[in-house]
Parts: structure tokens; C-alpha cells; sequence
């Protein structure tokens, strides 16, 4: 008799918190979900794949995501009636969210297509052409919503990445580099032009960054101690084109035997 009194009591007392038990477990199973899709998050952030801001979105948009699941399951449990109205109003707030960040979305994923792919690189000179519109410069930045190209006369361009994505893109495979070369003996003596010129070219060609065949060197002015020179040459690879013009600057002070050299980019 008192067995099946205790048996009885114990059923009872799983009755009544069976669904505190499901509820706690379906909890559980929700922080370990959202722990495991944390951590590929982080790691798709770490390969460069997606910005650190974009990575706290897609966290907080998993985590709606995951807990308006949770309370409908939760509220299953306790009300089974109402269950099916619950997920209707839950399902059509989270419609509404995920609406009003429709923009965000295709960008976002416009984003991480373009960077896996390659498509686009910081650092490279692109033209790109949206519609009758044409933008041509270097990529300055990328992230979840825009795609910043640096323009010629150093204005930045902001392209949504949705437009990225029907635009037509030009990679040129070599950029050129343009310098305006000032050397001067400052009165110790006339400049021997053609000497100069082949000085200039000689350093240029110590570059690996650059095409030894592109090097053109020509006088713009030339005075009694003093000449001006453009210099052009092709990069090999556009990203390099700062590194490459900094190597050029560093051959060309150590190599020449002028008192005094100057430098200037020109666009």
C-alpha cells in the first residue's frame, strides 16, 4: 500500500513538471545551437569574409531568430490550444523584422559573395559601370553595406553592394604609375640628360613590382643644374601600386647622385 502510494506520488509530481523539464531542455538545446552557429560566425569574421560589424548583426539576428522559436515551443507546452496562433503572431513579427532589413540582407550577402569570389580587392584599381554611370579609381574599402572606391581626385564613392552585383566590372590586369621626377646639382654642375634618363631607368628596373618593358623616362624641363622627368611604368599587380611606388622612391634616392630629388605622384 505504501509502495503504490510513493509510485503515485511520484507520477504525479512528473506530471506536474514535465513541462518545466521540457522547457529547461529545450533551453539548453537553443544555447547550444546559438554557441555552435557563434563560433562559425567568428570564424567566417576571422578569414575576412565578413566585418566585424556585420558579424554582431548576424549574432543578434540569430539570436531573435532562435528565441522567437523558443517561446512558441515554450508556449506550446503550456497551452496547447493556442499553440497555432502563436506562431502565426510570432512568425509574422519576425516577417516584419526581417522585412525592414531586406536592404541590409542583400547587401550583406552581396558582400560575402564578392569577397569569397575575389571579385573585388582593397587596394585595386577598378572601373565600374552602373548603367550610364561610370566609376573608375582604387577600392578603398569594403564592408557589409558599400564598396568605396577612391577616385582620382581623391573623392570617395560609396556603391551600395546590391549595385555591385548588376554592375559591370573592369579589372585592369597592369595600373600605371606616373611620377614627376625633380633632380638637381644644385649649382655643382650641369645635368647630362640622357645620362639621367639612364639611371632612372636602371633603378626602376631593380623592381620586382614593376614591368621592366613599360619604362618610359622623358625631360619635361631642363635647366643649366636641374631637370624635371616623367617617369611612367606598369604595375604588375594593381593592389601593389602604393608598395610599388614607395620601392621606386627608395631606388631612385639611393641611386641617383643628385643633391637634391624630389618626387610627385601624378594621378
Amino acid at each position: 500500500m505504501f509502495e503504490g502510494d510513493v509510485s503515485s506520488y511520484l507520477t504525479d509530481v512528473l506530471r506536474t513538471y514535465e513541462p518545466l523539464f521540457f522547457l529547461l531542455l529545450g533551453l539548453a538545446v537553443l544555447l547550444l545551437v546559438l554557441l555552435g552557429i557563434n563560433r562559425t560566425i567568428s570564424k567566417i569574421r576571422e578569414r575576412g569574409i565578413i566585418t566585424r560589424s556585420a558579424e554582431s548583426k548576424l549574432r543578434f539576428l540569430i539570436a531573435l531568430i532562435g528565441f522567437v522559436a523558443y517561446a512558441t515551443y515554450a508556449l506550446s507546452l503550456f497551452h496547447v490550444e493556442t499553440v497555432w496562433i502563436t506562431i502565426v503572431i510570432l512568425a509574422s513579427v519576425l516577417g516584419l523584422i526581417l522585412y525592414s532589413m531586406r536592404s541590409y540582407f542583400e547587401n550583406l550577402f552581396t558582400f560575402i559573395i564578392i569577397s569569397s569570389s575575389g571579385l573585388l580587392r582593397e587596394g585595386e584599381r577598378v572601373v565600374i559601370k552602373l548603367g550610364e554611370e561610370v566609376v573608375e579609381g582604387y577600392v578603398a574599402d569594403m564592408n557589409e553595406n558599400y564598396v568605396v572606391i577612391r577616385t582620382s581626385h581623391n573623392a570617395l564613392v560609396y556603391i551600395p553592394n546590391a549595385s555591385i552585383a548588376r554592375a559591370v566590372i573592369v579589372r585592369p590586369s597592369q595600373a600605371t604609375l606616373r611620377i614627376r621626377l625633380s633632380v638637381s646639382t644644385n649649382g655643382g654642375g650641369e645635368i647630362d640628360v640622357e645620362h639621367a634618363q639612364k639611371l632612372i631607368r636602371d633603378a626602376i628596373a631593380r623592381s620586382k613590382l614593376v614591368n621592366k618593358t613599360s619604362i618610359e623616362v622623358k625631360p619635361v624641363e631642363v635647366l643649366e643644374d636641374s631637370a624635371i622627368f616623367m617617369i611612367e611604368v606598369n604595375v604588375l599587380n594593381p593592389r601593389n601600386i602604393d608598395e610599388c611606388y614607395t620601392e621606386i622612391v627608395n631606388l631612385l634616392r639611393a641611386s641617383l647622385p643628385y643633391k637634391r630629388i624630389r618626387t610627385e605622384l601624378v594621378e
